[in-house]
């Protein structure tokens, strides 16, 4: 389990509260604790956040994909609510080729986070 810190300024940079040299200052000291007596999906966790770091360092991953993996990391999946347009009965959505019901919808469009909770 990722420690709590840890975690925190994980979902801080994700959200674009925390910048990279911020996140970077606060992890590189805790490095050796954070290494130490953990789980090997924690070992796992802060070798991807490294290698993500450099990569961002580097001008491999952009600031977007790098929180994108920050937040795939945390287990966060995004999810926005739609309203579709009266008299549409079927949209297709953009990431499958599904088509779902606008009756299964309901409120307004805004942005949110769902923790993933593998059930």
């Amino acid at each position: 389990m990722i420690p709590a810190e840890l975690r925190e300024c994980m979902a801080r940079l994700s959200d674009g509260e925390l910048s990279v040299g911020e996140f970077e200052g606060w992890l590189v000291p805790r490095l050796p604790s954070l290494l130490l007596a953990r789980a090997d999906a924690d070992l796992e966790v802060v070798g991807t956040l490294e290698l993500g770091l450099a990569e961002f360092g580097e001008g491999v991953r952009s600031l977007d994909e790098l929180r994108m993996m920050v937040s795939r990391l945390l287990g966060r999946q995004p999810s926005v609510w739609v309203v579709y347009p009266a008299g549409q009965e079927s949209v297709g959505t953009s990431s499958s080729d599904a088509w779902v019901s606008k009756s299964d919808y309901t409120g307004q469009a805004q942005p949110m986070w769902r923790e993933a909770t593998g059930q």
